[in-house]
């Protein structure tokens, strides 16, 4: 008699082991989609920084290039102004030294007769000394004297 129920008692005894197996496996899956769950909500809020991150970062940079661009053009402009400036000192310059070069003239003019005078002085010192050695030097001929050569 104990064979025809202990076939359905085994069979119920197996039943309820894979059941409490399969509860079991189940349970774990659960658990393991939970975590998994949890993880992919942490990795999508870690990318969600990352780009956040990476767009102020981005937002920085391009702050950053702006203000150096800025800066750049406010350079040259200062630069070209400078530059400017000095051309403008240069041409004020040489227009009043043009304008001088008229005052310049005048004193050339002078200085060239000043020249001229000395030249012209000089000349006939070294005539005279000339002729008066020269003069010496036929008074030394007829008087037997060595003549000192002329200066010409």
């Amino acid at each position: 008699q104990n064979t025809p129920f202990a076939v359905p008692a085994d069979m119920a005894r197996q039943y309820k082991a894979l059941q409490e197996e399969l509860i079991y496996k189940i349970n774990a899956l659960e658990t393991q989609l939970t975590e998994q769950k949890e993880e992919l909500d942490i990795t999508n809020h870690e990318l969600l920084e990352l780009h956040r991150d990476k767009d102020e970062d981005i937002d920085d940079k391009d702050k950053q290039i702006q203000q150096l661009n800025e800066r750049m053009n406010d350079m040259s402009t200062e630069f070209s102004n400078m530059l400017t400036e000095t051309l403008d000192l240069m041409r004020t310059q040489i227009s009043e030294k043009l304008q001088d070069g008229g005052d310049q003239e005048a004193d050339r003019a002078e200085f060239a007769q000043r020249l001229q005078d000395y030249s012209t002085k000089a000349y006939n010192a070294v005539s005279v000394n000339s002729r008066a050695i020269a003069d010496k030097g036929d008074k030394a001929e007829k008087g037997g004297d060595l003549a000192l050569p002329a200066l010409a």
